[in-house]
């Protein structure tokens, strides 16, 4: 905030008025991630390119069937992959595979059973020095801070669990599940009109 008041006073004094938990990601107590604070509007842009110059009913009609071809697409997904058994859609599932991958450098050093806290030290590669985390299972936290940005459990967070044998679908949010994939998507929950033209 320093920063901001030395750039702009007027900016400073605009934000100040404003809750924190509303514009901050530091303040909102872990409620808003990654795809979930995609702006609406990014969204809107994205259904309705192509179509700037057409008249109104050409653009309500574009975005009647992007809209429900993009909820068709993901529905059929979800179903291909409850079939498959996977436990997250794939971005979720390659993130967590990614931060695993980062975890074999890694090494718990303390771990404590009852409050469901570890020390975990990184080594910089190509040189002597070496970082440690405190990360708490129980808090969905790492000192790292990319836990508490996306929700998703950092490499550090993942190791832990891999070196304890911790089952890391009780740590990764209930709305990445599959299940939570498949709902928002399937007519039941969603049911949009019919096209004109069926």
């Amino acid at each position: 905030m320093r920063q901001i008041e030395g750039l702009c006073r007027g900016a400073h004094e605009y934000l100040r008025a404003i809750d924190v938990n509303k514009w901050t990601f530091s303040h909102d107590g872990g409620h808003r991630y990654g795809v979930m604070t995609t702006n609406i509007s990014e969204a809107i842009n994205g259904v309705l390119k192509g179509t700037r110059r057409l008249p109104i009913i050409a653009i309500v009609s574009a975005m009647f069937t992007r809209s429900k071809n993009v909820f068709r697409e993901r529905e059929l997904d979800a179903r291909n992959l409850q079939q498959r058994n996977q436990t997250w859609p794939d971005d979720v599932f390659n993130r967590i595979a990614d931060n695993n991958a980062l975890g074999v450098r890694h090494t718990v050093d303390l771990y404590n059973h009852a409050r469901q806290t570890a020390s975990v030290t990184v080594r910089v590669q190509h040189t002597t020095r070496s970082r440690t985390f405190r990360v708490s299972l129980s808090e969905r936290s790492c000192d790292c801070g990319q836990w508490k940005l996306s929700s998703i459990p950092c490499s550090h967070a993942l190791e832990v669990c891999r070196q304890y044998v911790i089952d890391i679908t009780g740590i990764v949010p209930e709305c990445y599940s599959i299940i939570e994939y498949a709902l928002t998507y399937t007519s039941g929950f969603f049911a949009p009109l019919a096209d004109v033209e069926d």
